[in-house]
């Protein structure tokens, strides 16, 4: 059993619609967008819009089913928490306490996923667009069109 995903099965996963759903690409991009790709749990619960005490709570469980969902495809040894309980999030995090809070951080080959499929969530400035070649001569700031 495996208990790490290389960087090319997690571009099946995030490009498997069956598998991988809105709520988990909302997931991972809201903490691909902090700095050294790692949150709280509960950060990312308020930046996508769940409310309470616990903003992580409702993650918690998809994160669960995410996890079960990719082990009907994919051979995957969960940690164990204890007897019959697993960290779920371990195939796409690393986890650690901090004061009480837990902290998520994508792990590396699931970013260079989202990079590679364009995934993360990051919206290019204009000028980094990519265009097709052109002959023709733009001009900024004309009225109208040539």
């Amino acid at each position: 059993m495996a208990s790490e995903l290389t960087k090319e099965q997690w571009i099946e996963i995030l490009l498997n619609s069956e598998l991988t759903k809105e709520v988990d690409l909302a997931m991972f991009q809201a903490i691909y967008s902090f700095d050294g790709h790692k949150a709280y749990a509960s950060q990312v619960g308020i930046l996508l819009g769940y409310k309470g005490k616990s903003p992580h709570a409702p993650l918690n469980s998809e994160v669960g089913l995410y996890a079960k969902r990719i082990t009907k495809l994919y051979d995957i040894e969960f940690t164990k928490r204890t007897e019959k309980k697993y960290k779920f999030w371990d195939i796409f995090f690393n986890g650690w306490e901090e004061g009480r809070y837990f902290i998520w951080e994508l792990k590396s080959p699931l970013v260079e996923a989202l990079r590679e499929c364009k995934l993360t969530g990051e919206q290019p400035y204009p000028e980094e667009i990519e265009t097709p070649e052109s002959t023709e001569n733009l001009s900024e700031g004309l009225k109208r069109q040539l």
